[in-house]
């Protein structure tokens, strides 16, 4: 069975365990939506806001040439000062190209390669890495560890959402325009 398969899965007994009666094999699609039905069944923030419109930015930016900061937050739908805040971290961190001044722009670093670039490792370097809990990270800080079964299943699922996070890469969720 592929692992993603196994994920699937895993998740629908997941839910089993933790008593919410919502199946979730019906509800993923391999698209966008993906991640976003798995949190929202999880009711978890492992994308923040400013994750998900970076995501975004990167993904319409690897598709044009280039474009303004105003643009983009027109085109995506995101409020301009968070839109600044987000492509600066972005330039920061190279993945895009700043142009300054009048007629300034923001362009894609083509020295990039959107099929080596996973969701997982711009979440990363952007917002540094997230555990699904606290007993994930560290299954010592947890007092219940040595009698709890749940750390196990939360980690088992924590592996499955890395997995799913680091196979979805950039060139799988460009912006088509």
């Amino acid at each position: 069975m592929p692992f993603i398969a196994s994920c699937f899965l895993y998740l629908n007994s997941f839910y089993k365990l933790v008593n919410m009666s919502i199946p979730i094999w019906p509800r993923l699609n391999f698209n966008l939506d993906f991640f976003s039905n798995i949190l929202y069944v999880l009711n978890m923030n492992i994308i923040s806001r400013e994750i998900d419109y970076s995501i975004r930015i990167l993904s319409l930016l690897s598709n044009i040439e280039k474009a303004t900061v105003d643009e983009i937050s027109k085109i995506l739908y995101i409020p301009k000062p968070f839109a600044h805040k987000i492509v600066n971290k972005l330039v920061r961190k190279n993945y895009l190209i700043s142009s300054q001044g009048r007629g300034g722009y923001i362009e894609f670093n083509k020295e990039l390669k959107t099929d080596k670039i996973s969701v997982l490792d711009i979440m990363k370097d952007l917002d540094g890495y997230k555990h699904v809990n606290l007993c994930t990270d560290n299954p010592e800080a947890c007092e219940l560890n040595p009698y709890c079964s749940f750390t196990y299943h939360l980690q088992k699922l924590e592996l499955c959402i890395n997995k799913a996070l680091n196979d979805l890469k950039l060139k799988d969720i460009i912006f088509k325009i």
